[in-house]
C-alpha cells in the first residue's frame, strides 16, 4: 500500500471501528517476560535488548555450521566476507526492493547473506532475499502481479463489529499459498549451514519491538510451525486498524494468554543490530573478517516538496508521513553509525526523488504503480546508480530536488 493511501485508510478505520473485538485472553502485565511459546522456547527476542546480540554472535554453533557448508573460509583458507542485508517497510515500496534484488542477481554481484532482517513488507521481501537469486520470480510476481482485489476487501456494514477496517482473507492466503512447504524446508536448509534469517513484529500491549528467529522456526519441521512461520509474516504486515491484528498464544504455568502483535513499522521502520550494542566490546570476538552492510529502504528518504491543502485530513496525513519518513531515517542512521564504529563497509537503496509516478485513485495496492517502481529499482541497480556509501545529508542535496512539484 502507497504510505500516503495507507495513512489515509487507518485514518478512516479509527473513525469507523466499533468497540467490539474478537476473543482475547488478557495477559497480565507481570507476566509478559515469563510466558513460553507451545512451539518452543528461544524462537524470539526483544528487539531492544541483548538477547538480539547473542544471536549474532553465537560463535561456536554459527562459525561452525558456516565453516560446515563452506560459507566462512574460501579454498586458500581466509575467511569469506560477512554480508548483512535489512530490508524496510514500505507497503508497495516493497517492488523497489524487489526490483533491486532482482537486476543484482542479472548482474551477477548479489552476495549469499550471512543475516537478512526484514519489517512490515521487507517482512514478505526477506524470506525470498534470504533464499537467494532462484526465488526473485516470486518477488516479482508478488510486488507486479497482484492487486488490490486479489488482497482485500473493505468492510462495510460489519466493520463496527469488526477490528479492522480491511477483510485481508485474500491476502493471508497468498501468503501461505507463497510460503510453501519447499520454501520451509530451504529456509530450514539455510539455517542449518549457519545463515540468520530474522522478521520483526511490534506487540502492541508492550509497545516493543520482537524479533522472530525465522529460520530456527523452519527447523522445527513440523505443520505448527509452519503456520507459526506464516503467521509473523502476515503480522508484521498488519497495519494497525486496517488490517486485523495477529493473536499469538504464549503460556505459563498451565494458562493460556495471547499476545496482540502488528507491522514491525509501528516500532522500527528497518533494524539489523540491537540499540544496546557495544561495537569497542565485541568487534574482537567477532574477528578481522569483512563485513558488509546492505539497507534497501522501500520509500522516501530525503525532503520532497507538496502542495498541502488546508484541511483536516490533508494536514494529518501529510503530518504523519513526514513522521514516517524520518523515523526511518533514524533508523538507517543508527545502523550506519553502528557499521561505521565496527569497521564494516555500508551501502543504502532508497526511492529517490526522481521517482514520481503515483498509484491510480482509488487503488492502495495499483499493480501498474508497483511494476513501475519494480522497473526503476532494477533499472537503478543494473545501471550502478542504486546504492549510495553514506546517508545523504540534507544540506548537501541539491536544491533542485527538494522542490519538485508533484
Amino acid at each position: 500500500m502507497s504510505s500516503c493511501l495507507k495513512v489515509t485508510c487507518f485514518l478512516w478505520g479509527l473513525t469507523l471501528l466499533g468497540c467490539s473485538a474478537p476473543t482475547h485472553r488478557q495477559l497480565p502485565q507481570p507476566l509478559v517476560s515469563s510466558v513460553a511459546l507451545p512451539h518452543g522456547e528461544s524462537l524470539r527476542f526483544w528487539g531492544d535488548e541483548d538477547d538480539f546480540l547473542h544471536k549474532l554472535i553465537e560463535l561456536e554453533g554459527i562459525w561452525a555450521r558456516q565453516d560446515a557448508s563452506g560459507l566462512m573460509f574460501d579454498e586458500e583458507g581466509e575467511l569469506k566476507p560477512a554480508n548483512y542485508l535489512a530490508l524496510s517497510g514500505g507497503g508497495t515500496g516493497g517492488a523497489f526492493g524487489a526490483g533491486v534484488l532482482n537486476a543484482w542477481s542479472d548482474l551477477g554481484t548479489r552476495p549469499t547473506f550471512n543475516v537478512v532482517t526484514g519489517i512490515s513488507t521487507g517482512a514478505i521481501i526477506s524470506v525470498f532475499a534470504y533464499l537467494g537469486s532462484e526465488y526473485d520470480y516470486l518477488l516479482e510476481e508478488f510486488y507486479t502481479g497482484v492487486g488490490d482485489d486479489q488482497l482485500y476487501r473493505v468492510r462495510f456494514w460489519s466493520i463496527l463489529s469488526q477490528a479492522s477496517l480491511l477483510n485481508t482473507q485474500g491476502f493471508e492466503e497468498l501468503v501461505r499459498e507463497t510460503i510453501s512447504n519447499e520454501v520451509m524446508d530451504a529456509v530450514s536448509d539455510a539455517y542449518s549451514e549457519g545463515r540468520m534469517l530474522f522478521i520483526g513484529t511490534t506487540n502492541l500491549e508492550t509497545q516493543r519491538l520482537v524479533i522472530w528467529d525465522m529460520g530456527k522456526i523452519a527447523s522445527l519441521g513440523t505443520p505448527e510451525a509452519q503456520r507459526l512461520f506464516e503467521d509473523i509474516v502476515i503480522a508484521s504486515s498488519s497495519i494497525p486498524g486496517v488490517f486485523p491484528a495477529v493473536q499469538f498464544e504464549v503460556e505459563h504455568d498451565g494458562q493460556t494468554f495471547d499476545e496482540v502483535h502488528v507491522d514491525g513499522g509501528i516500532s522500527r521502520q528497518v533494524f539489523l543490530f540491537p540499540d544496546s550494542w557495544d561495537f569497542s566490546s565485541v568487534s574482537g570476538v567477532m574477528g578481522e573478517r569483512e563485513r558488509r552492510v546492505y539497507v534497501i529502504r522501500n520509500d522516501e528518504f530525503v525532503p520532497k516538496w507538496q502542495q498541502v491543502p488546508i484541511s483536516l485530513s490533508a494536514l494529518t496525513v501529510r503530518s504523519i508521513l513526514t513522521l514516517i519518513k524520518y523515523q526511518g531515517r533514524g533508523d538507517v542512521l543508527r545502523i550506519y553509525q553502528q557499521s561505521q564504529d565496527a569497521g564494516m563497509d555500508f551501502k543504502l537503496a532508497f526511492i529517490d526523488v526522481d521517482f514520481n509516478e503515483k498509484p491510480r485513485d482509488g487503488r492502495p495496492f495499483d499493480e501498474q504503480y508497483m511494476a513501475k517502481l519494480f522497473q526503476y529499482g532494477y533499472s537503478r541497480t543494473i545501471g550502478h546508480q542504486v546504492w549510495r556509501d553514506e546517508v545523504p545529508e540534507f544540506d548537501s542535496l541539491a536544491l533542485p530536488e527538494l522542490f519538485i512539484n508533484e
